[in-house]
């Protein structure tokens, strides 16, 4: 059997790891980009190159600090781009080996689906509002809504999206959602 690769993107804040959560609950194999980010992120050589380029402030004790790094690269767009070359093909190459040893349907939890190539069988986008966003992230991290604001103004959201899941409501309203979603793809 062919696997099937179903990437979940959408903006932070917007429920990509509920979603992902929900999928895990109902039996599903899902990877988090985010996480391979952290695998990258603990690499010496990616370390190097961030403090090649934001400086060796943004290290502390041999380790990145992402909250620092946050906080200067999402107000700086040539810097954020320099920042995501040092980590996509990394990600990529990662999420290319997890996937080949997955057989079957997988789901893939991607923040930025333009990140860098991949063969999607479908894309699903989760969306939610601007001020549910501000407000969960705020709440989930403790980080200014400007933070926040910068972070959204940086992520952009994609055309080529073959479900979209309107984050709005409950839980349980979610999940109806992704048993819907599910559905629709003739997944259920």
């Amino acid at each position: 059997m062919k696997r099937k690769t179903i990437a979940i993107t959408g903006g932070i804040g917007s429920g990509k790891s509920v979603v992902a959560q929900i999928l895990r609950d109902y039996g599903y194999v899902t990877l988090d980009c985010d996480q391979l980010s952290r695998q990258v992120a603990d690499m010496p050589q990616v370390v190097c190159q961030v403090a090649s380029l934001l400086g060796e402030q943004f290290v502390v004790d041999g380790k990145l600090n992402r909250a620092a790094i946050r906080n200067v690269i999402f107000a700086d767009s040539s810097l954020l781009e320099k920042y995501n070359q040092i980590f996509f093909d990394k990600i990529r190459q990662l999420l290319v080996e997890q996937a080949n040893a997955t057989q079957g349907l997988l789901f893939v939890e991607i923040p930025l689906i333009n990140a860098f190539p991949f063969d999607w069988t479908e894309i699903w986008l989760v969306k939610a509002s601007q001020q549910d966003q501000i407000a969960r992230v705020t709440l989930r991290d403790g980080v200014s809504c400007q933070n926040v604001s910068q972070i959204i103004g940086s992520q952009v959201q994609t055309e080529q999206a073959t479900r979209v899941i309107v984050n709005d409501g409950t839980l349980d309203e979610l999940k109806q959602k992704v048993a819907l979603a599910l559905q629709q793809s003739n997944l259920a």
